[in-house]
């Protein structure tokens, strides 16, 4: 009798290469400490449907070290600039199908800078870039 060949998915032959836990391991120890905390606080989704997040992420101005996370050396306002613009897109996109317009990705990318989400970012991303320098201008010369 021949031997029987059970085909791998291919990510799980690259984590029996690896010598990782397979995902769907660590996906059922997860459901079970869920199971186990059912009223455990989770964290809000940051996306709401395809490509659109629901709500802007924030920088605590009055933190140094959130303002240093944002906007210091490797800081993530960079990261989160391109979420929310690409959030502008999917909205103004949307926006022309309800419309029954048909626009140019030139004119989609046009419309999502010019929107009062991206701007309301950049103005607050503005001020916490502002704030970050004054509070290494003042460590300076202290």
């Amino acid at each position: 009798m021949a031997d029987r060949v059970i085909a791998a998915h291919p990510r799980e032959e690259v984590e029996a290469r690896m010598g990782i836990e397979p995902v769907d391991q660590l996906l059922a120890e997860r459901a079970v400490l869920v199971a186990r905390h059912p009223n455990a606080p989770v964290a809000p989704p940051l996306r709401a449907g395809i490509g659109v997040i629901e709500r802007i992420p924030v920088c605590d101005t009055a933190d140094p070290a959130d303002l240093e996370a944002w906007h210091g050396p490797f800081g993530w306002v960079e990261t989160f600039r391109k979420s929310v613009l690409a959030s502008c897109r999917e909205i103004a996109r949307a926006r022309a199908i309800a419309a029954g317009e048909k626009l140019s990705e030139a004119k989609i990318d046009d419309l999502a800078r010019v929107s009062d989400l991206y701007l309301d970012f950049a103005i607050q991303c503005l001020n916490g870039r502002r704030l970050r320098e004054q509070n290494v201008r003042d460590s300076i010369t202290r």
